[in-house]
């Protein structure tokens, strides 16, 4: 009688198994890497609107102490000119246009500063003497600023400066009477965005600044022509209108209808302005798609595999069904599939790196792939031995805890095995693995395992970038309060006496410092060059009205260590400080040397600072924060010594260096 798999009704249901066990293979993979891929979007994006409010946040910080402090300047203008009437303003015009020139000369955003008399006409402005004519943006701000509450400053919205195109925005106050008027300091556009973003945004987002009623003042990066001030209707502007502070949303954006992810912060001290955060939804996609490309590529190939191997059950359920007479045979030819199959496995998991393994737990014995035998510096005839031997390459803290889980297995308390441990290399060198396992088999009536099946591979290199971050993430935990300190010095060494001044020197101080840890950001944390390190320190005193042409640098190339670079940072601002205020930068001509040699022979970096075209220099009746902080920077931090001098022809300084602790060198011993 003919078995009923051979019948019509039978082969149909057959089939259909055979399609849902291979459904089964590719469904089940398909939606954990749908769910991998998922949760990695939703991970990425957490992180992204985090950084989108952060970089508002910090967008908002900063722009409230750089207005703060061109609001603190336009008060010094304003208090200069109290009880200054407009005539006699503009009959001594020449005077007051060299007092805005020196009031704006430290202020490195500030493009101008003008007097405006109460119709709005220009009496004196520090970019242009006789000042220009009166125009529609100081006109604009006599009239702001009779609409607003009395002392309160105004933000103007973007004009374009006549002769360079040059955009800026202006920050003013009124003026004390007796003529009332007002007193404005234009700010460069693209100088204000460039600050923004070098505290804010990494490549491919944008910041902005924006005034309540749409005007964008700042955009970075700018665009060549200037944004239109945005609709009332635009998203943004309905989150203003609803009085919210701070907030994030997804929206198109106007000049190119890309979606992006736009994070706004309302600035606490000037309540009509938002910093606002833009972060292109492309960005984020690129970013994700670079984290899980991989594991597509991966999970697809497993889904082919599996695909391949459940097609490939469901032929052979088919056939073992369709020849019961032939059971036997079936069976040594299932058998030497299976072998065959086991023999691909083990290749697929080589040509990953993967050692494969398996042990009869009945008979004690263990059969290594030739890629586990090469991980375990096995001999190559070592395809089966005895379990467990000695475990002489199993290192000794891992032994205990690899027999305990080895047992559990044993006993039946789990089926499961995971573990990383250390093993030993025939160079003595101790490698990291991690090794997988299950049972396979138990005895039918008693339950006992029988077979267990695992895979191991070598993640070394994964233990060891570990360690690496974990060391990483120590330095920097260390580099940031070693930061916090200098800070706390800096704030607690400057003279307070002078609110303004007080913030400019503190405001010069932090940002050398800011300019070190970029540099030794760029550079790895690895130390920084000598000349760069000094010659982006003199940059920061080539304001209008010193060209970078009046300094000169001149020695051999020199790699400072890491340590090194903060505290000469420091120290060559506070000289160039000095040269501003009291040396050779106060005058047209002055000029300033720096020069440095390497004497192997004593062990020593000699530097010599020497100006020349200034006043005569002479010596100070008591040192001041500047020099304290100069000498205790070079002597206590660096082991160095400072031996400053004083003559006719202007101030000069020699500085000596330990070379070896300069270039990072451990003393011997």
């Amino acid at each position: 009688m003919p078995d009923a798999a051979f019948s019509p009704r039978g082969r149909p249901r057959r089939f259909l198994a055979a399609h849902w066990l291979i459904l089964l293979g590719l469904t089940l993979p398909a939606a954990m890497l749908g769910l991998s891929m998922l949760m990695a979007w939703q991970g990425l994006w957490t992180q992204t609107e985090n950084r989108g409010s952060t970089a508002a946040e910090a967008a908002a910080e900063y722009t409230s102490r750089v207005l703060t402090t061109q609001i603190l300047a336009v008060d010094r203008i304003s208090e200069a000119v109290r009880g200054v009437t407009e005539a006699e303003i503009r009959s001594d015009e020449a005077r007051w246009h060299h007092h805005l020139q020196g009031q704006i000369a430290r202020l490195r955003l500030a493009l101008d500063a003008k007097l405006l008399g109460a119709d709005g006409h220009v009496l004196a402005a520090a970019s242009a003497s006789p000042p220009p004519a009166a125009s529609m943006e100081t006109g604009e701000h006599v009239t702001a600023l009779e609409s607003i509450p009395e002392g309160a400053a105004w933000i103007s919205r973007v004009f374009e400066r006549a002769g360079d195109g040059k955009r800026f925005f202006a920050v003013s106050r009124a003026r004390y009477l007796p003529d009332a008027g007002a007193v404005m300091i234009a700010l460069d556009q693209q100088a204000f965005g460039a600050g923004l973003a070098r505290v804010t945004i990494g490549d491919g987002e944008a910041i902005a600044l924006l005034r309540r009623d749409g005007e964008v003042l700042v955009r970075y990066p700018a665009v060549p022509d200037p944004v239109a001030r945005l609709s009332p209707n635009a998203p943004i502007m309905r989150f203003i209108a609803e009085g919210q502070a701070l907030g994030a949303f997804q929206a198109n954006l106007p000049a190119n209808g890309e979606r992006a992810l736009i994070s706004f912060h309302r600035l606490s001290e000037h309540p009509s302005l938002y910093a606002v955060s833009i972060i292109p939804r492309s960005l984020v996609l690129r970013h994700w798609w670079r984290e899980v490309w991989h594991v597509l590529a991966f999970g697809a190939l497993a889904m082919l595999g599996l695909g391949a191997l459940a097609l490939r059950v469901a032929r052979q359920q088919d056939s073992l069904l369709a020849a019961k007479a032939e059971l036997e045979a079936r069976v040594a030819e299932r058998s030497a599939a299976l072998a065959d199959e086991g023999q691909r496995l083990a290749l697929a998991l080589e040509a990953n790196d993967v050692g494969f393994w398996e042990m009869d737990l009945a008979h004690r014995k263990i059969w290594r792939s030739r890629r586990m035998r090469e991980l375990l510096g096995l001999p190559e005839d070592a395809v089966v031995s005895d379990y467990p031997g000695n475990h002489f390459h199993v290192h000794p803290d891992d032994a205990p805890l690899l027999n305990e889980k080895f047992d559990q297995v044993l006993r039946g308390e789990t089926r499961n095995f995971q573990m990383e441990l250390r093993l030993a290399m025939r160079s003595g060198e101790w490698r990291w693995m991690e090794s997988f396992g299950r049972v396979v088999r138990r005895d039918a009536r008693s339950g006992v395992p029988q077979l267990f099946s695992g895979i191991t591979r070598d993640i070394t290199e994964r233990k060891a970038g570990e360690a690496r971050r974990d060391m990483m993430i120590h330095e920097l935990d260390h580099r940031a309060k070693n930061i916090l300190a200098v800070i706390q010095s800096i704030l607690r060494l400057s003279k307070k006496e002078d609110p303004a001044r007080y913030a400019v020197r503190v405001e010069g101080r932090i940002a050398a410092l800011s300019r070190a840890q970029a540099m030794l950001s760029a550079e790895g944390w690895s130390g920084a060059d000598l000349a760069n390190l000094l010659r982006g320190e003199l940059a920061a005193f080539a304001a209008p009205g010193i060209e970078p042409a009046r300094f000169t640098l001149q020695g051999p190339a020199f790699r400072l260590s890491a340590p090194f670079v903060q505290p000469l940072t420091l120290a060559m601002h506070e000289l160039a400080s000095n040269a501003q205020d009291h040396g050779a930068l106060t005058m047209p001509e002055g000029q300033i040397a720096l020069g440095w040699q390497i004497d192997d022979q004593a062990g020593l970096v000699r530097m010599q600072w020497v100006e020349t075209g200034g006043p005569v220099a002479l010596p100070p009746a008591r040192w001041g924060v500047g020099g304290t902080l100069i000498r205790t920077t070079i002597e206590k931090q660096l082991n160095g010594s400072f031996t400053p001098e004083w003559q006719e022809s202007g101030f000069s300084a020699r500085i000596t260096l330990p070379l070896g602790k300069a270039l990072g060198q451990q003393p011997a011993g």
